[in-house]
Parts: structure tokens; C-alpha cells; sequence
């Protein structure tokens, strides 16, 4: 392999994606997406015309590392609440308690014969 350009054919992109895929099977597609973003941004540093395996991969290693920052991070405020469902600003629900005798009276059903 040319280890001085970029990827050349078809069977080094198929290596190339399962490496990757399997370096990082923790990763979305979504993360993928975002990896070659910044590169193409150059937020992982330029890569003068290099864009193989090793490169690809420190550029997913710098990118989880990011991820685990924000995640820490988000975990770490202070108000911060992981078992909250809603965005805060419903009403709580009140349960209503209906009885068979209360349906009858409304006319929803029927009294027993």
C-alpha cells in the first residue's frame, strides 16, 4: 500500500470501513458522518493529502474522546436529573377514580339487570 496518498480503490475503502467500524462498534453512523465532517473542516489538524486507516482512526479516538467529555460533563451539573422524563413544564397528572356507579349515573353504561 501507498502509504503516502489517500485511499485508491474499492478494496482499500471496504477495509478502511470495516476497520473503522470495527475500532469503534460503539459509534452511530451519525458519529462516522461527524468524524469526516471535522476532517473535512479540518478540526482533527490538516492531513495534507493522507487520508488512510491510521489517520481515520485518530481522528475516531479524538472524536470519542469529545464524546466522553460532553457526556461527563453533562452528567456532572447540577441540575442535571437522568431519570427526568418530561421537559419540566407539564402540569403533573391527577389521577380521576370512577366507579361502576358514577359510570351508570353519566350514562356511559348500562345498569345490571
Amino acid at each position: 500500500m501507498d502509504a503516502t496518498k489517500t485511499i485508491q480503490d474499492d478494496e482499500e475503502l471496504k477495509e478502511t470501513a470495516r476497520a473503522l467500524m470495527e475500532e469503534n462498534p460503539d459509534f452511530k453512523l451519525e458519529e462516522f458522518a461527524l468524524v469526516f465532517e471535522g476532517i473535512k473542516r479540518n478540526k482533527f489538524g490538516p492531513m495534507y493529502g493522507r487520508l488512510k486507516l491510521g489517520e481515520l482512526l485518530d481522528c475516531c479516538r479524538q472524536w470519542s474522546g469529545t464524546r466522553a467529555e460532553r457526556i461527563l460533563e453533562r452528567q456532572h451539573r447540577p441540575d442535571h436529573d437522568p431519570y427526568q422524563r418530561h421537559s419540566g413544564t407539564r402540569e403533573e397528572r391527577k389521577a380521576i377514580l370512577v366507579t361502576v356507579e358514577d359510570l351508570i349515573d353519566l350514562g356511559q353504561i348500562k345498569p345490571p339487570e
